[in-house]
């Protein structure tokens, strides 16, 4: 069964946006469909996150077109950025997580200038170990043509 917007019990976070993903276009020619288990699962985390859809809050409205805010979607989930790696959605270290996850420390770099000459030293040792420093160019023969 397809969903419809006069059938949705937009109450339901599986449904409530559900109908919105029906042969949604510029997906393909004509539009395409999002399968109904992704619909299901793309809705849910709509909702989760605290979107609503404009004619449910409609229905929620008073006589006069307010709604109270306490009856608006409450978000229960936040977008939890890497701490390493690109900020990107290729990433796979972002995550949605419960609103009251805390963030993870921050990822702190030493300061080459707080450090002593040994500790850089030491520092540059480990990086040309693990063969992040360029190899330095081949002295070449440097004779001229007069």
């Amino acid at each position: 069964m397809i969903p419809t917007f006069e059938t949705t019990n937009y109450d339901d976070p599986e449904q409530h946006f559900a109908a919105a993903l029906v042969n949604v276009p510029g997906l393909g020619p004509g539009g395409v469909g999002i399968p109904p288990a992704w619909a299901k699962i793309i809705s849910r985390h709509l909702v989760e996150i605290g979107y609503a859809w404009g004619p449910w809050l409609a229905h929620k409205a008073d006589a006069n077109g307010k709604i109270d805010v306490n009856d608006l979607p409450k978000q229960t989930k936040k977008l939890l950025r890497p701490v390493r790696g690109p900020i990107s959605v290729w990433n796979g270290a972002t995550q949605w997580v419960p609103m009251d996850t805390p963030e993870p420390p921050a990822i702190v770099l030493p300061d080459p200038e707080a450090m002593t000459i040994e500790e850089r030293a030491a520092l540059l040792a480990a990086f040309d170990a693990g063969g992040y420093l360029p190899a330095p160019e081949p002295e070449g023969n440097f004779a001229e043509e007069l």
